[in-house]
């Protein structure tokens, strides 16, 4: 009676241990979802101001995706640690040149509840991961589009001025036109 006393307080205190575990893996998750959000909303943003033509808007808003990503990559460095310490207190196997075990293993060692609210971050995360492939796509053909028409317009600026000038003179001398750019920024 004594050993399965001993045994059950044990177990007892490897799913508390788990369970502290699991809620910092759905804490890191729940960073990872809310700045995916935020990256969205300024992807969103950032086509607003591609389509209204607002340079100045569209760099404002890839600093601060730029800013995003780095807080990401905070998080990620958190999330990868608490994944590393939850698969280890799970009993899997981890080490520097394997891959991290995906969620949905991991979730098989959790208490229900656990392995519920990370499952559910999990897909909200791809979801909206998918979202932000698709404006990052859409963004992507906005911007090789004008710039297309911008190298478009230089060619026919230059096919312009390197043409000889014909008005009130002689065809048979003309000469070719001399082209001056002003390229200080």
């Amino acid at each position: 009676m004594k050993n399965w006393m001993v045994l059950n307080m044990a177990a007892k205190k490897n799913m508390s241990k788990t369970a502290q575990l699991a809620r910092e893996l759905k804490t890191a998750l729940e960073a990872d979802l809310d700045l995916g959000r935020k990256m969205l909303a300024a992807l969103d943003a950032q086509t607003e101001a591609l389509v209204a033509n607002d340079p100045h808007g569209v760099a404002s808003l890839e600093r601060k995706a730029r800013a995003l990503a780095r807080q990401q990559e905070v998080n990620d460095r958190l999330r990868t640690a608490a994944i590393i310490a939850l698969a280890s207190a799970l009993g899997t196997e981890t080490a520097d040149d394997m891959p991290l075990p995906p969620l949905s293993d991991l979730a098989l060692g959790l208490p229900l509840a656990e392995a519920k609210g990370v499952l559910a971050l999990r897909t909200g995360i791809l979801a909206n991961h998918e979202k932000i492939r698709h404006v990052n796509d859409r963004n992507r053909t906005l911007l090789e589009n004008a710039l297309d028409c911008v190298r478009t317009l230089l060619g026919a600026i230059k096919e312009c001025a390197f043409k000889p000038a014909r008005y009130g003179t002689n065809p048979n001398t003309l000469t070719p036109a001399t082209l001056y750019i002003n390229q200080t920024v």
